[in-house]
């Protein structure tokens, strides 16, 4: 689409890795190479390949995310040799379908439909200080398959989006943030419980995320 050529938005597969690309959108969660070492071990080829990759299309920076797992156990050894350093962790967090959290009070969550997607967008982007262009590209995701996008209100105002996608028996939780005056009045705690009950009456087994942990003086945007 034209909004994905704005933001330069690019997904390229590796020998099985993943890499994310967005030329134009200077964020390091659009630009990131993921499973590196996980499938299969890791080659300095491979790892060649992919650090071309966003040469290529001159994305400005970007990152690797290596679990714990990866092979081989030199492959952090070859990203600090290739220039690369640590920057922070993210938590990759899963459950199943048992013991389903009950709604909080108080918040009202709504699936989002086509004409409330730019409300998603705007909200999400806000959260997270993405630049205004993502929000073209996360308004046209609304409807997309697979995808249900949703919004929590507060006292009638809207206060938080999150995003459930569902493929086979999983169902993956993002785009998950809450406006600013909103936080801390179980946005997120409705977001969850709504996704997770539509989840397993899709037929979902599993439930994942990931979050980056926090660091000082950048508390999380999804509270």
């Amino acid at each position: 689409s034209a909004t994905r050529k704005a933001c330069g938005l690019q997904a390229l597969m590796v020998d099985g890795v993943a890499a994310l690309l967005a030329s134009r959108v200077d964020v390091l969660a659009f630009n990131r190479i993921v499973g590196l070492g996980v499938e299969r071990p890791a080659t300095k080829e491979m790892l060649e390949a992919l650090t071309q990759a966003y040469l290529d299309a001159a994305v400005p920076r970007h990152f690797v995310q290596v679990p714990p797992h990866a092979e081989p156990d030199t492959l952090p050894a070859w990203l600090a040799a290739r220039g690369y350093e640590p920057y922070n962790h993210w938590v990759k967090l899963w459950r199943g379908p048992e013991d389903l959290p009950p709604a909080p009070d108080g918040v009202v969550v709504e699936e989002v439909t086509a004409p409330v997607a730019n409300a998603f967008a705007e909200i999400c982007t806000g959260a997270f200080g993405f630049p205004g262009n993502m929000g073209s590209w996360m308004a046209e995701g609304v409807g997309a398959p697979g995808w249900h996008h949703y919004l929590a209100r507060c006292d009638g105002e809207p206060a938080g989006v999150a995003a459930l996608f569902i493929g086979s028996d999983v169902g993956w939780f993002s785009f998950a943030g809450t406006r600013q005056g909103f936080r801390g009045r179980g946005a997120q705690r409705a977001l969850i419980a709504r996704r997770l009950r539509d989840g397993v009456a899709a037929g979902c087994r599993w439930f994942v995320t990931e979050t980056a942990a926090e660091r000082a003086g950048q508390p999380g945007q999804s509270c």
